[in-house]
């Protein structure tokens, strides 16, 4: 339906004489946001500080998992000798120890998932200001990222990536980001 009315609209812009309706020109340009931010000032540092974070939720939930499995262990060595009571208190223990693990490894993640986001939010304000400036400076209304596959074509001049690192590194003071 909406499409029967852009087309309405259209064919009825024609028949009035479209010489009458201004024609506005937008300019529009593209950048390679991933290529940007891998070889964005700092932002090298902080994947390498996301990793050893990431390294750190890995040794503790492999720590809780080793916890788990040593109980199991531990009482499928004695599971024989003991009574049906016992093995039925002892299976629920282990149930409740199992569900509390999930749930730490998951606030876990959950705490690790938030920790890379503070980390990497300088590096990613630093290229949104960026873009933003050279957006304003050169009049673009729009800047699309080809990342994103919204793009199956573009005049290769339009690339801004290029200019956006190039600004990044300028203004930085890092050296490179390494």
């Amino acid at each position: 339906m909406r499409t029967f009315m852009v087309m309405s609209l259209a064919a009825v812009a024609v028949l009035l004489g479209a010489a009458t309706i201004p024609q506005v020109q937008h300019k529009v340009a593209y950048l390679n946001a991933s290529r940007i931010l891998q070889d964005a000032p700092g932002a090298a540092d902080a994947r390498t500080a996301v990793q050893q974070e990431e390294q750190a939720l890995q040794q503790k939930v492999k720590l809780l998992e080793d916890s788990i499995t040593k109980m199991v262990q531990q009482y499928d060595a004695r599971r024989q000798t003991m009574t049906a009571d016992a093995r039925r208190r002892e299976e629920e223990r282990l149930s409740a120890v199992e569900t509390e693990m999930q749930a730490t490894a998951q606030r876990l993640n959950l705490e690790s998932n938030q920790r890379k986001q503070e980390i990497m939010q300088p590096v990613l304000n630093r290229v949104d200001d960026v873009i933003e400036a050279i957006r304003k400076e050169h009049g673009y209304a729009i800047i699309f990222d080809v990342t994103s596959r919204a793009i199956a074509s573009a005049d290769t001049t339009l690339d801004l990536t290029q200019q956006v690192l190039t600004r990044l590194r300028g203004s930085s003071g890092t050296g490179g980001g390494r």
